[in-house]
């Protein structure tokens, strides 16, 4: 059966079809977004590198081509035709999908310590410090 194969389509044909086509059914399909302004394009560019792909977790929702993503992206977009502001926007989408979304979350009761830390760590490293040397040099 594959000789026959073989010989209607010819060895080379069939090569190029197995190298081919794998290629094209993966290749991307990617969206294209139409703005008013090129501010309102350097907005939405901004929020897709801003926040994260919930599937993919360690993209952002500009690098990650999970169906979620699109559906976020496509979001996003609809939300910036409709006027809003990139900071509604981001405020949407952490009601909509929690604080894990944003790779630069707002700064709030829940994740002070997260902001604080590194500088109560520093202060109580300096203090530390100028202690060792004080009783040093006494």
């Amino acid at each position: 059966m594959l000789q026959e194969i073989v010989k209607k389509i010819g060895l080379s044909r069939l090569f190029y079809i197995f190298i081919l086509f794998p290629s094209y059914v993966f290749s991307e399909v990617s969206e294209t977004y139409s703005f008013s302004s090129l501010q309102q394009e350097t907005q939405f560019e901004t929020i897709l590198h801003e926040m994260r792909c919930l599937v993919c977790q360690n993209q952002s929702l500009a690098d990650s081509n999970a169906p979620l993503a699109n559906d976020l992206r496509r979001l996003i977009y609809q939300h910036l035709q409709e006027g809003k502001s990139a900071h509604q926007i981001k405020k949407y989408l952490v009601s909509r999908y929690g604080e894990f979304i944003s790779f630069k979350p707002f700064f709030s009761c829940k994740n002070m310590g997260l902001w604080l830390s590194p500088f109560i760590l520093l202060v109580i490293s300096l203090l530390w410090i100028l202690y060792v040397i004080k009783r040093n040099v006494l």
